[in-house]
């Protein structure tokens, strides 16, 4: 209907086949349900492709396409330990009551209600009204939860502010996506291939089952190989753009994949 690639200037479709995730997460990556849809995916893409170069005057020799995904997922604890692996499923419940009877035993009750006044993928939002100091509060939370035997760090919002946090590329990541105020005051980091919540897997970490995807390119301006220089997600913009001989977005952060470029 809109005459994509058919009209002498550049175009852009994005397809995303979101029943991959939905499937991931109810059923786990290493899952017969994930292998069947990936076969079926297979079959889509092509009937795209084979549908696009029908439509696009010069074929697929005058089309760019990247696969790609917003992020990677766990596996499950149960194929984990059935495959003699370490995966571990956490209660929220249990580990935030841990957190909140902890602080009781060391504070007293809080006034007004609990200490930790809610809980979110172990994200601890503490009650600094309770009658204690919020400092005092977060330095006792953290060694409650990295007592507990799921948790590989505990950081606080004090922590940011003062850049007291675990070295490499955990202190990378937490520099990049903490907000005072929206990301709570404790955070408990689990151990690689614990899983929290309800899902069957999930993703919530910076580990690199959780962030590593494929970046697959396609097209005349692009030499067959399999590369093993670092290449991320927000690569894929400003390579596109080189290809276009136009300016990448204005906050492009990414660089161009020249090693994958004819």
């Amino acid at each position: 209907e809109y005459k994509l690639g058919q009209r002498g200037e550049p175009d852009l479709l994005a397809v995303s086949l979101t029943s991959h995730d939905i499937i991931g997460h109810a059923f786990g990556p290493n899952s017969q349900e994930i292998e069947e849809i990936t076969v079926r995916e297979d079959q889509v893409v092509s009937e795209l492709l084979n549908y696009i170069k029908s439509k696009v005057p010069g074929g697929l020799a005058d089309v760019t396409v990247v696969l790609t995904a917003d992020h990677g997922v766990a596996p499950t604890p149960e194929w984990l330990k059935e495959h003699h692996g370490p995966g571990v499923r956490i209660d929220d419940d249990a580990l935030t009551a841990a957190l909140e009877n902890g602080l009781v035993k060391k504070f007293g009750s809080a006034k007004g209600g609990k200490w930790v006044s809610s809980a979110v993928d172990m994200r601890y939002y503490l009650n600094g009204a309770g009658g204690a100091p919020i400092e005092a509060l977060e330095e006792e939370g953290k060694r409650i939860l990295r007592d507990q035997p799921a948790v590989l760090f505990a950081i606080s919002r004090a922590d940011y502010e003062q850049r007291h946090l675990p070295g490499g590329i955990i202190e990378r990541q937490f520099l990049k996506t903490y907000q005072i105020g929206r990301s709570g005051d404790l955070i408990a980091i689990p151990k690689p291939f614990a899983i929290t919540g309800s899902d069957t897997t999930t993703h919530f970490t910076g580990f690199s089952y959780d962030r590593t995807v494929p970046v697959v390119l396609y097209g005349s301006s692009f030499k067959p190989g399999r590369y093993s220089q670092r290449a991320e997600v927000v690569d894929i913009a400003p390579t596109l753009t080189y290809i276009l001989n136009v300016l990448p977005p204005a906050l492009s952060e990414g660089r161009v994949l020249t090693e994958a470029l004819k």
